[in-house]
């Protein structure tokens, strides 16, 4: 996948996420989405067979299918979204593209950036990968009007310390 580079500008590293790993996060995110099913089943199931609750089946399938399909929706959404997603790191930016239905592009100044980070889970760790985290110092409000950092992630990179270097 090709960008625009300016004069006097280099590609110093291109990659993608390792495909096995960045998946594995996404099949996590399931599991927890259906952890919760089971539980909120559990205590509709409990209730009913105390005789606390009347149980609607009707509304509990509908439930239950709404909470799989969310989970479901995250491991599909990784999948679709992989073969989109490529990171360059040039001498003069980080260049992320999204691999999400809009196919969002995100240019991040090197001289800007004020915090990096490396975060490697358990299962990154088995595969010699992690993700870096970029923080361009940038505050935004939620809906609740509580403020939360952005922070640019390059997921499952092979080799992560080597890229770290190039900042």
């Amino acid at each position: 996948m090709e960008f625009k580079i300016s004069s006097g500008e280099q590609i110093l590293w291109q990659g993608r996420p390792e495909f096995k790993p960045y998946l594995k996060s996404g099949f996590i995110e399931f599991l927890k989405t259906f952890g919760f099913f089971v539980f909120v089943w559990t205590v509709f199931l409990t209730l009913s067979k105390i005789g606390k609750y009347e149980l609607n089946w009707i509304v509990m399938y509908l439930i239950a299918l709404s909470i799989l399909g969310s989970g479901l929706y995250q491991l599909l959404k990784k999948i679709i979204a992989y073969r989109k997603i490529v990171y360059f790191i040039t001498n003069l930016r980080v260049v992320i593209k999204n691999g999400d239905a809009v196919g969002n592009t995100v240019s991040l100044e090197k001289s800007k950036i004020a915090f990096l980070d490396l975060d490697v889970s358990k299962t990154e760790r088995r595969f010699n990968v992690g993700t870096i985290l970029i923080n361009l110092g940038e505050v935004k409000e939620n809906y609740d009007g509580q403020e939360y950092k952005v922070i640019y992630r390059l997921e499952s990179v092979r080799e992560p310390n080597s890229i770290l270097r190039l900042f």
